[in-house]
């Protein structure tokens, strides 16, 4: 295995600055992901936090469905003690779990959970995947790509939270499509799991909660979905305010100064929430005559939204902005695992942690993997590539290849210093004379150069035909490495990679992750040991 600094690699500016620890953006978090730090903040968390109880009552019953491991019993058994936190990531519904980050982000959750514990302090750390069930985007959970195909299922329109829809038939499709593939087997196990999550269960929620279950529920996860009214009733005061002060956007801009360099945040809205029905997610919007939905569909006056609020808190919904704050309310937690796009969103929230009183986690930038085969892992060794090579443009990452391997263009460097040293030479003899002659010289030297200029161009053009075998073997290597010009995480589901490898996937990517470094880890496939 390989491993490199994440922060080595194309990053957004504001996620290097934090991998970094610049100083400069250091008042935009409170602590930063220092193992020593975990304890401390912990400690703090459970000073504070006074909603155990309800928590372990949802979490139970939302479980009490599915056929636990040792391990999750362990931690539902754990949470319940005073001396209990957690760690969490979330994601989205995305259809049969989507990119494969979302399986290394549940897996690095799991892996930090285990390492803390390993330590036998008087603490116990519980992993949570937070099941973002209340997101509408349905064009960015709908769909997932296997061996360079991608399935995408439209299902009815709709503008309902994601975790309403139905499944429908979408089960069947799914296995069609797989038969359908070249170059992939669908076992009766890979079906069986299929079938289980997305044809015996009526709703997307549900789906995804079976699906991680069955792949990942021996490893320890807990898997929440917040949208339940008795989780919401505790964060009723934080969005009750959100209605009538209004004020994220003017918290938020204290640290515009620190954040105007960066582009990578998201936008925030006069009032951050949704009103959730069966059917709809729409924002809520204020205006001088009082509350409504985006689409106009609903009205009300401050009373009655107030109302509505202290009867069917479940109906409101925060967005990105208020999520996190809503996830620290209602949970112990002590950190955050996400990739660097969510990271971003979450270090401009630090004023509107702190108007609520409410602490932030420590986040972490997940670690990034990539499994290569065999035979790509040897064209990598044998041409003595750099990982941060295959991120330039392919013409960027071709050109210095043909050079290295060609020693003409290496001879003719040479005999172009040798050039340069002579006019060197030249010239201290020039300058002695008139300046009449140095003028001559540099004339001279400048023709030459463009002479040899043209020369190497034509030998490059040359040797890059001649060896075209090995560019065509270079490029297949980027492309294998950048599908589509992306990360393979960011592009691939892992259905490719557990057909071939089964649970041992899985357990390749739990023991390569580094919980406290982030890190871009490249994992050559071993043979097939399902």
């Amino acid at each position: 295995m390989t491993s490199i600094p994440l922060q080595s690699l194309p990053t957004s500016k504001i996620i290097a600055a934090y991998l970094n620890q610049d100083s400069g953006i250091r008042n935009l978090y409170d602590r930063n992901p220092k193992l020593e730090n975990y304890e401390i903040h912990a400690r703090e968390k459970i000073e504070n936090y006074k909603h155990r109880e309800t928590l372990v009552e949802v979490l139970q019953e939302q479980m009490q469905s599915l056929n636990l491991s040792e391990k999750q019993k362990l931690h539902l058994e754990k949470l319940a003690s005073e001396n209990a936190v957690t760690i969490t990531t979330g994601h989205q519904l995305n259809l049969m779990s989507g990119p494969l980050y979302f399986v290394y982000k549940i897996l690095q959750t799991v892996k930090t959970c285990d390492e803390l514990n390993a330590k036998e302090t008087d603490l116990h750390f519980v992993p949570i995947y937070w099941m973002a069930t209340e997101d509408h985007d349905w064009d960015e959970v709908n769909n997932f790509e296997v061996n360079g195909v991608k399935f995408q299922w439209s299902g009815k329109e709709s503008n309902t939270a994601v975790g309403k829809r139905p499944t429908e038939d979408v089960a069947t499709h799914i296995i069609e499509f797989l038969q359908q593939l070249p170059d992939f087997t669908l076992t009766p196990n890979l079906q069986e799991i299929i079938e289980k999550s997305y044809a015996a269960e009526s709703n997307f929620t549900n789906a995804t909660k079976r699906l991680v279950q069955t792949l990942l529920g021996e490893y320890g996860i807990l898997i929440l979905d917040a949208s339940d009214a008795r989780l919401k009733k505790l964060f009723a005061g934080v969005m009750q305010n959100e209605l009538i002060a209004r004020n994220a956007q003017n918290l938020a801009e204290k640290n515009n100064e620190i954040l105007q360099k960066f582009s990578e945040q998201a936008f925030i809205r006069e009032i951050n929430l949704f009103y959730l029905t069966e059917n709809k997610r729409e924002r809520i919007v204020y205006e001088y005559t009082g509350f409504s939905t985006a689409d106009g569909a609903k009205q009300w006056s401050e009373e009655e939204i107030l109302q509505e609020l202290q009867n069917n808190p479940e109906r409101f919904s925060p967005n990105v902005i208020l999520r996190p704050l809503y996830q620290e309310c209602i949970l112990p937690n002590v950190s955050y695992i996400g990739g660097g796009g969510e990271i971003a969103y979450w270090l401009q929230l630090k004023p509107i942690f702190e108007n609520y009183d409410i602490s932030m986690p420590i986040l972490v930038v997940r670690n990034s993997l990539h499994f290569i085969t065999q035979k790509d892992f040897s064209k990598f060794q044998k041409y003595g590539i750099k990982w941060h090579d295959f991120f330039e443009s392919e013409d960027d990452f071709i050109k210095p290849m043909i050079e290295k391997n060609t020693e003409l263009l290496t001879l003719l460097d040479e005999k172009y210093a040798a050039l340069k040293e002579h006019f060197a030479d030249l010239r201290k003899i020039a300058v002695k004379t008139s300046p009449v002659y140095e003028n001559m010289l540099n004339a001279q030297e400048q023709k030459q150069l463009n002479g040899y200029h043209k020369l190497r161009k034509r030998i490059y053009k040359s040797e890059a035909l001649r060896m075209s075998v090995e560019v065509k073997s270079w490029k297949d290597l980027r492309d294998a490495v950048l599908p589509g010009g992306s990360w393979q995480e960011r592009k691939q589901n892992m259905l490719g990679l557990y057909a071939e490898m089964g649970d041992q996937f899985f357990e390749e990517v739990y023991q390569a992750i580094t919980p406290f470094d982030s890190q871009y880890h490249v994992i050559p496939l071993k043979p097939n040991t399902k």
